[in-house]
């Protein structure tokens, strides 16, 4: 049996529209976010840290019950420069878990990154003159841009104000973390 006219127009019409509902968006971006914190992970977005063992990251939504959270499952994590051209460290399995959209712990970088360089724990420097660096997540070891999440952070390690004018910073002089990055646990925010 042939389809002619009108029977055919109504199947090509019903197999094209199951297509495109039921095949979702290929291109659709990941929800949620990710985050660099400190090490009492209350932070969100602290962005700038005076040593690269200062700088952990959190994920899911920025706060308890508002947001769309991450997919779960386990994610790779790596650190590049801010163009992400250049890889400066990376977790050799998938190692951040996600559960119900959320971290299941805020994790310090330097703790889970391995260095392509050395082989050894911990993150290369950036080659960025400002200090900038670029985190990424993604439960694909390839990172494609379309399946990741991604945030800048800056070291700066001698940040301070040399009070007495002699060039040096001294120990009295450099800023620690909680006034570079004020939150409610340093009582400065």
């Amino acid at each position: 049996m042939f389809l002619r006219g009108k029977n055919f127009a109504l199947l090509f019409v019903s197999v094209f529209a199951f297509i495109y509902f039921t095949a979702g968006d290929a291109s659709a971006q990941v929800t949620g976010a990710l985050f660099t914190t400190d090490s009492t992970c209350t932070g969100v977005d602290l962005n700038i840290y005076s040593t690269k063992e200062s700088v952990y990251i959190d994920g899911g939504p920025t706060r308890k019950g508002t947001g769309t959270g991450l997919p779960d499952g386990a994610y790779y994590v790596r650190v590049t420069t801010p163009d992400g051209k250049t890889l400066l460290g990376q977790t050799p399995t998938a190692f951040v878990q996600v559960i119900n959209g959320e971290f299941q712990g805020c994790y310090q970088l330097s703790g889970i990154l391995m260095s392509p360089t050395t082989g050894q724990f911990g993150y290369d420097d950036t080659t960025n003159n400002g200090g900038e660096y670029k985190v990424w997540i993604s439960q694909n070891p390839e990172f494609p841009n379309r399946e990741s999440k991604t945030d800048n952070f800056k070291v700066v390690p001698s940040a301070g104000l040399d009070s007495d004018g002699d060039g040096i910073l001294d120990e009295d002089e450099i800023i620690p973390d909680c006034i570079l990055n004020p939150d409610p646990s340093c009582g400065l925010a």
